[in-house]
C-alpha cells in the first residue's frame, strides 16, 4: 500500500534531479569527505608521515 508512494517521492524531481539522485549525490559527497579526511590524518600523523615508514 505504501510502495507507490515512496516511489512517486523517490522519482519526485526538484531542481531538474530526481530525489534519489539528490540523495546519491549527497552520500558520494560524504563518502569521498570522509576519506579525504583519513588520507589527511594518515599524511599528518600516520603511516604516511615519512618517507621512511
Amino acid at each position: 500500500p505504501l510502495a507507490d508512494s515512496y516511489f512517486a517521492a523517490l522519482h519526485a524531481v526538484y531542481a531538474g534531479l530526481s530525489v534519489s539522485h539528490w540523495i546519491n549525490d549527497g552520500l558520494m559527497a560524504i563518502f569521498f569527505m570522509l576519506v579525504g579526511l583519513e588520507i589527511k590524518r594518515e599524511v599528518l600523523a600516520g603511516q604516511l608521515a615519512s618517507w621512511s615508514q
